[in-house]
């Protein structure tokens, strides 16, 4: 198995100042020192937008391909499981389109993860049918939004349901068919890699259906499929926004919603209060659109359209039959724990702890303690203040909670300053009053 410090990698350029990862960043997980932007990893999801706007070709995904070959050449068994926006992105109607081309690079077998995406929806209409209270619940099939609610609303992890992803649950039935091989689960963006350091996880690595382009044109290989499959899969419906819901039908008691795109689902996720909703599925995709709209299909500038109508295609057949059948898999559970952190969970912190750092900010009287003209321990002057030291300070944490320990950039006017860009050390002439970009 491929082991690694980071998903996200940066080449040793030099940044121009553009600033184009900062300001396009969802969630600011990046900084800028000594001309250097770097990934505050604590703080990413994965999105891959910092690498869209790049100007520079300053990032660069993890490669885990060297590896894969490596255990290709040392005999072991090594099977590919596609998502199945590969569908879209190389114009085949099924894995039989492909599997010739995956054979020649290397790989035993190739597999469509759409039969994991089986598994996954009869574990999902297991749990609904155990929702005993009334609750909401958030689709945990996209892993940028696990990692956006496990490290920026952690009050919401309760709220996921809990189930592995279609390519967790793939890998395992992968493992029963193959006991000694190796898993290659080929993912339409890089958030997949982070299920690598889950517990249980079956996955050997992950590259993207882009680095998939790359290697069989450096080995000079090209898809040809010979004739169309014939028999078409429902689960390949899980590529594209509302897919899952389609696939989980009519649910008693239970209202479905499909909410896709960042700035939709943070929307949602900032206004959202469980105990205001009764029996809600929330299907949240980071992409508009889908996995078919993923960084690997705007890396290639396709045409969404024709992408949507590939995967619909496979899925219910040119003639779009409705009660298309699915892949009949043995079934088997497979459930995930994402925690839960409550909302009014709070640490406790001595006033002392609160005296320390605010004199660390410069404070040391209460009529320091404005901001904006509101006092410092109030949402008004918590919403327009902002510190320039980046402190794991549990009195910070209970100063600033929604900023927690995230490092910041300066704006005035929703412009970035590049000579004032956080670079982690204390200034104490720094202005006291800065103005986020989501203000």
């Amino acid at each position: 198995m491929q082991r690694f410090q980071s998903i996200l990698q940066f080449k040793k350029v030099s940044c121009k100042n553009c600033y184009k990862c900062v300001r396009n960043c969802p969630v600011k997980a990046i900084r800028v020192h000594d001309h250097q932007a770097r990934i505050i990893e604590s703080q990413c999801i994965y999105c891959e937008k910092c690498i869209l706007v790049c100007p520079q070709d300053a990032k660069e995904e993890q490669n885990m391909i060297p590896a894969i070959c490596n255990a290709m050449e040392n005999k072991t068994q090594v099977i590919a499981s596609l998502h199945p926006a590969y569908l879209a992105r190389f114009g085949v109607t099924g894995i039989n389109g492909i599997r010739e081309a995956m054979k020649k690079l290397g790989f035993a077998d190739a597999a469509d993860a759409a039969e994991g995406a089986s598994l996954m929806i009869s574990q999902y209409r297991a749990l609904f049918a155990e929702q005993k209270e009334p609750g909401i619940m958030i689709s945990s099939a996209c892993p940028v939004i696990v990692q956006l609610v496990k490290k920026h609303y952690p009050h919401l992890l309760g709220n996921l349901v809990q189930s592995a992803s279609m390519m967790q649950f793939h890998a395992s039935y992968l493992k029963k068919k193959y006991p000694k091989a190796e898993i290659v689960y080929v993912s339409p963006c890089i958030s997949a890699m982070s299920e690598l350091r889950d517990s249980g996880n079956e996955v050997d690595y992950v590259i993207t259906l882009e680095e998939l382009v790359q290697w069989m044109k450096k080995e000079g290989i090209s898809i040809t499929e010979k004739e169309p499959e014939q028999i078409a899969y429902r689960s390949r419906e899980i590529a594209i926004a509302d897919g899952l819901t389609d696939l989980l039908g009519a649910v008693k008691g239970i209202r479905r919603l499909s909410v896709s795109g960042m700035e939709q689902c943070r929307e949602v996720l900032e206004e959202l209060h469980p105990e205001d909703f009764e029996n809600c599925f929330l299907e949240m995709y980071a992409c508009s659109g889908g996995c078919v709209a993923g960084p690997s299909f705007q890396m290639k500038k396709g045409h969404y359209l024709a992408d949507v109508l590939a995967v619909k295609n496979a899925a219910f057949g040119k003639d779009f039959h409705r009660e298309q059948g699915d892949y009949e898999l043995p079934g088997f559970e497979l459930r995930k724990n994402f925690g839960y952190c409550s909302a009014q969970e709070q640490e406790e912190v001595s006033e002392e702890e609160i005296r320390d750092a605010l004199a660390e900010m410069g404070k040391f009287s209460p009529k320091d303690e404005f901001c904006q003209g509101f006092p410092m321990r109030t949402p008004h002057a918590r919403r327009y203040s902002d510190p320039w030291l980046w402190s794991s300070k549990p009195a910070l944490r209970y100063l600033y909670p929604e900023y927690k320990n995230q490092p910041r950039h300066f704006y005035s006017k929703n412009k970035v300053h590049p000579q004032n860009a956080y670079t982690g050390e204390w200034r104490k002439d720094s202005p006291a009053v800065m103005f986020p970009d989501h203000l």
